[in-house]
């Protein structure tokens, strides 16, 4: 079910069975990069809602790489982390996950520098939320908690 090596970034999305793995290696043309993009006025007339999420680490590193719709999966907890790049940083990461967990989305990212940028989304039961906490710490791997991000609710999350 993975799609595109680590080594060139990916990632996968649980999602209904006729949905086709994730794939962020090339599938679509790049577009080319503005470092300061101008703002443009959206016509009164057009009536849309704008979004900026210029400063949005998620929306930044992963949510723009990740296409598949929006789902709900019961009991998502979604965080960044920070993986360093060295052999078995990804292995340690699994292994030290309870077999009762689930994995419901995955991405990676990197840009040729000491660490990997991984979004991870865990299904974990309430009643294993003490056991999550140690497994966090335990880890030592930097991380942030994105459940309550913008860009999750409106582009992965379905309402």
């Amino acid at each position: 079910m993975w799609s595109g090596g680590l080594s060139r970034g990916g990632g996968i999305r649980l999602s209904p069975p006729y949905a086709r793995p994730l794939d962020s290696g090339g599938a679509l043309p790049a577009l080319p990069r503005v470092r300061n993009p101008p703002r443009r006025r959206v016509p009164a007339v057009c009536r849309c809602e704008t979004l900026d999420l210029t400063a949005n680490e998620l929306a930044k590193d992963h949510a723009r790489h990740l296409a598949g719709g929006r789902v709900t999966i019961e009991h998502e907890r979604l965080y960044r982390f920070e993986f360093p790049e060295r052999p078995g940083a990804l292995s340690r990461f699994l292994d030290a996950l309870n077999g009762g967990w689930n994995v419901s989305l995955f991405h990676y990212r990197n840009h040729g520098g000491d660490v990997g940028r991984v979004l991870a989304a865990l299904q974990v039961p309430e009643a294993d939320s003490d056991a999550f906490d140690t497994f966090l710490t335990e880890l030592e791997y930097p991380y942030v908690r994105e459940c309550g991000n913008v860009a999750y609710k409106r582009f992965l999350q379905a309402s």
